[in-house]
């Protein structure tokens, strides 16, 4: 139960055919992207992919995942239309700097 040092096995889950293992490896890259999030950064174009894909039931969790890693790039446009599209995942009750900064964004557009 330490913090995982490295994202690649998780980012490798991804790949898989099995959408359960694609979510599963979202909700746990969701748990590190705040420590690991740069190399979380190189899986980028894989979790568009997943979001793009209309048959994959977790789209929005791929959508979380990719807001994070574009907030933690500075990307915050892509960082919000991303929050956006997460739909109820992305909980604006939250009171931490990445919530924080993209709300903040929305009320200053």
């Amino acid at each position: 139960g330490g913090k995982l040092t490295s994202a690649q096995g998780l980012i490798a889950l991804l790949e898989e055919e099995d959408g359960r293992l694609r979510a599963y490896a979202l909700k746990q890259l969701d748990r590190v992207v705040p420590d690991l999030w740069f190399e979380v950064s190189a899986a980028i174009a894989t979790i568009e992919a997943l979001y793009e894909d209309e048959s994959f039931a977790d789209r929005n969790l791929a959508a979380l995942l990719a807001s994070k890693v574009f907030y933690h790039l500075g990307e915050l446009q892509e960082s919000l239309a991303y929050a956006l599209c997460a739909g109820s995942l992305f909980d604006v009750t939250e009171e931490n700097d990445y919530v924080q900064t993209l709300v903040g964004k929305c009320i200053d557009e």
